[in-house]
């Protein structure tokens, strides 16, 4: 960030980097996480996810990137929250 900021890079144009870097890794890491025979859909690999998107939001909101982090992160992050989260059974509700 501050090379570009030392090279003089437009202010939108780094936002707008950022913003679609922020979209694919959302977008990528999210497809992993659901594919048919993922092994990575576990409790542990949703902490694990918590605790490093945190670090990538902390790294943001020092950039001022924060509102692009948050809005391009957000799917990902609500399935490692929907992973953490015990199951919880739903009984069967019978029509009449």
């Amino acid at each position: 960030m501050s090379l570009l900021l030392r090279a003089r890079v437009n202010a939108a144009l780094t936002i707008q980097l950022f913003s679609q870097l922020f979209h694919f890794v959302n977008q990528w890491l999210f497809n992993r996480l659901i594919a048919h025979n993922s092994t990575l859909c576990t409790r542990a690999t949703g902490q694990r996810l918590i605790r490093r998107l945190r670090r990538v939001n902390m790294w943001a909101e020092k950039q001022g990137l924060e509102l692009a982090a948050e809005c391009h992160l957000a799917r990902i992050s609500q399935v490692t929250k929907l992973a953490l989260d015990p199951p919880v059974y739903i009984p069967l509700i019978t029509v009449i």
